[in-house]
């Protein structure tokens, strides 16, 4: 009996260590993936509190080329990326009202050779 109950606890150990092959890289990979989607959520964040505020300040009548270095810096300020975004002035006419509106786009390079732009835009009359 003390024969068959060492054997039971060796295939035990070893289903233990096969199990943890298994679910140890799904486990590493799920929360790689969650690391990353909390990060690219602080950028969206980032970006659209800084377009709102850009969009403000054309509100207030504050000229374009005062309003982009401010919103640089509100980038800087808390950047969770890497690469320098793209800020666009725009008037739109809306049902005859004339909007100003401020576009900051980034670009996300994620592993795998996933790419593409986070984008938000925010309007002022």
């Amino acid at each position: 009996m003390n024969q068959y109950q060492s054997l039971k606890e060796k295939n035990a150990k070893g289903s233990a260590i096969v199990s943890f092959a298994l679910v140890a890289p799904l486990v590493f990979l799920i929360s790689a993936a969650g690391i990353q989607l909390v990060f690219l959520l602080m950028t969206y964040a980032n970006i659209s509190i800084a377009s709102e505020f850009g969009a403000r300040e054309l509100g207030r009548g504050i000229p374009a080329q005062y309003v982009e270095p401010k919103i640089l810096i509100q980038l800087k300020n808390f950047s969770y990326f890497d690469s320098s975004p793209t800020i666009l002035f725009k008037k739109t006419l809306i049902s005859g009202i004339s909007l100003k509106s401020v576009e900051i786009s980034v670009p996300i390079d994620w592993p795998l050779g996933i790419n593409f732009n986070l984008t938000s835009t925010s309007h002022a009359d």
